[in-house]
């Protein structure tokens, strides 16, 4: 009798099996399991009817394994890319939207049904009904994918592929595993779309994104390099290349990427921003100051470009228009904490003390954690006198900053102790001589600490 109820459950296994092929429409898993419930069905009528035997019980749990085997063998093909553990899907969940949609903006899709049509014309073997049935497939992966629905959509990619294995399929389906922080299986289904046609420049593309995104910007910048001799005339690879080697820190060889975009696309705005942003970091703020002030020509709601036209100004000593720059970006985006710290520099550096101190304290309403903005309002306060609130802002200041500031974060430490040995002496009250020298004991190194985009 155990084994009539063992083999009944088996025979409803593969029921659900059979539900389970036709559901996420895996043809091979229906005629596996179609079999495998006849199986099943049979030994339980030996069993109910007595014809049961040794060598027939064998054979039977033989073939009924067999076909389970083939069915993981099967499943495991199918399943890791449309049931991703919940691990992963709250990964996806919890990114940072910006992050996305940047990634959304780079990332390469094929969407006309054109392209996949020729391709599908080019293989021979198929019938037509197959290629409907891939092309359908394709088109509503790709509506889920328009719709953010990634996991949908990769289930649809799937069973495309399970028809005819296309590079445009595998060129979509690693874009999906890239919005996922899939990038290894990004990787890997870019690839298989490049063995299928080594020119497919969007699939060079999302290839050097998987891999940047794992951290191998050499291989990326590889990547990049084939794409480039796919589409030569294109100013996006040059642009990519550039913000690959401004990861690097290899500024020069960025900034010629960018004037090479820019000499394809002179109204390239991204072009103009980053070539502005690496030209700061190699101290040539005047040039920087142009490339600032044409992407606010091309658009003058960039508040990032705003932002940092403010500091090569700043730079250059021109502190009204610093702080008038600042201004316009704090407009286009009001909870801009950077902005104000930073138009509290320019402030500062026109005497203009107080207004200073507003600015940094807006700065740390809006983003407590902002230790540029802490440090610089310490140094206000320590040299207004307001010894206490010095002492915690420099405090606050050494809780945020980052391991990397530990040579100002031991001067700070060492300007704290002076100011509480001051105040365990003289208690609430300085006298002008003493304040004096205190102002004169100030950290003088320690500039207004701007934050840079």
């Amino acid at each position: 009798m155990m084994f009539v109820i063992i083999n009944s459950l088996v025979a409803l296994f593969f029921v659900f099996l059979i539900y389970f092929g036709l559901k996420l429409k895996i043809q091979a898993l229906i005629p596996i399991n179609t079999a495998g419930f006849a199986v099943a069905a049979i030994a339980v009528i030996f069993e109910l009817s007595g014809f049961e035997s040794r060598i027939t019980t064998l054979v039977i749990m033989i073939i009924i394994l067999s076909l389970l085997i083939l069915d993981f063998l099967i499943s495991f093909r199918g399943f890791p890319e449309s049931v991703l553990p919940a691990s992963r899907s709250r990964k996806n969940e919890d990114m940072n939207s910006e992050h996305i949609l940047k990634i959304s903006e780079t990332c390469k899709i094929v969407s006309r049904e054109s392209v996949f049509s020729e391709e599908l014309e080019r293989r021979n073997g198929y019938s037509e009904e197959i290629k409907i049935h891939a092309l359908d497939a394709w088109k509503r992966g790709n509506t889920l994918y328009g719709e953010c629905k990634y996991l949908e959509a990769l289930k649809q990619y799937r069973i495309s592929e399970n028809h005819i294995p296309t590079s445009v399929v595998f060129l979509n389906r690693s874009s999906v595993l890239i919005q996922l922080g899939e990038f290894e299986r990004a990787f890997e289904s870019s690839k298989k779309a490049l063995k299928l046609n080594p020119d497919f420049y969007e699939a060079w593309i999302n290839q050097s994104i998987a891999l940047e995104k794992s951290r191998k910007l050499n291989a990326a910048l590889d990547c990049l390099n084939s794409a480039q001799r796919c589409q030569p005339d294109t100013d996006e690879v040059w642009f990519l290349m550039g913000n690959l080697l401004m990861k690097q820190h290899k500024y020069p060889d960025a900034i010629k990427c960018y004037e090479t975009a820019l000499n394809i696309s002179p109204t390239n705005l991204e072009a103009w921003y980053n070539k502005g942003l690496c030209l700061n970091k190699t101290e040539n703020a005047a040039e920087a100051f142009q490339c600032f002030e044409r992407v606010v020509s091309l658009n003058p709601a960039h508040y990032q470009a705003l932002y940092n036209r403010g500091n090569t100004l700043t730079r250059l000593n021109r502190n009204e228009e610093a702080i008038l720059s600042y201004e316009k970006a704090i407009k286009m985006k009001p909870d801009y904490s950077e902005a104000y710290n930073n138009r509290g520099i320019s402030l500062y550096k026109l005497g203009r003390t107080r207004e200073a101190l507003k600015s940094y304290e807006k700065a740390l309403k809006l983003k407590s954690d902002a230790f540029e903005a802490w440090i610089n309002q310490a140094l206000l306060f320590d040299n207004l006198g307001y010894i206490e609130k010095a002492i915690y802002s420099y405090q606050h200041f050494i809780e945020y900053a980052p391991d990397e500031m530990s040579q100002h974060i031991e001067m700070t430490q060492k300007r704290i102790e002076v100011l509480q040995k001051s105040l365990v002496q003289e208690k609430l009250f300085l006298d002008p001589v003493r304040e004096k020298e205190l102002h004169q004991a100030a950290p003088k190194n320690l500039k207004p600490s701007e934050n840079m985009a």
